[in-house]
């Protein structure tokens, strides 16, 4: 007989999780992503990544609560470009609902 058993291993209540697409690679190997500041203006922001879970990465240094981070739209716009976000929405392929996540940008 055997069984299959999941087990909590931890909860992390500070943990910040963004879609895979938003984490890009820098030129040193490194984790970024792009973030809008209060200007509308889009800035690279290092963070350094854990664990993937549920197709997001867990983003452990370098965002805090509230930032706005870019999931698509990378080849419109340049570090500095000011830009006007509109809310991000991913489709959940198992249920076909769609579920608000993150910002994405449009000039």
């Amino acid at each position: 007989m055997y069984v299959r058993v999941r087990i909590e291993q931890g909860i992390d209540s500070d943990a910040i999780a963004v879609p895979q697409q938003a984490v890009q690679r820098n030129a040193g190997g490194g984790s970024e992503v792009f973030v809008v500041k209060s200007d509308d203006r889009v800035a690279p922001q290092p963070v350094r990544t854990g664990a993937v879970q549920d197709g997001q990465w867990l983003v452990t240094d370098g965002l805090k609560a509230g930032d706005r981070v870019v999931v698509e739209g990378f080849q419109k716009f340049a570090a500095g470009d000011k830009v006007k976000p509109q809310s991000w929405e991913e489709a959940d392929a198992s249920t076909g609902t769609v579920e608000p996540q993150s910002a994405s940008v449009q000039r």
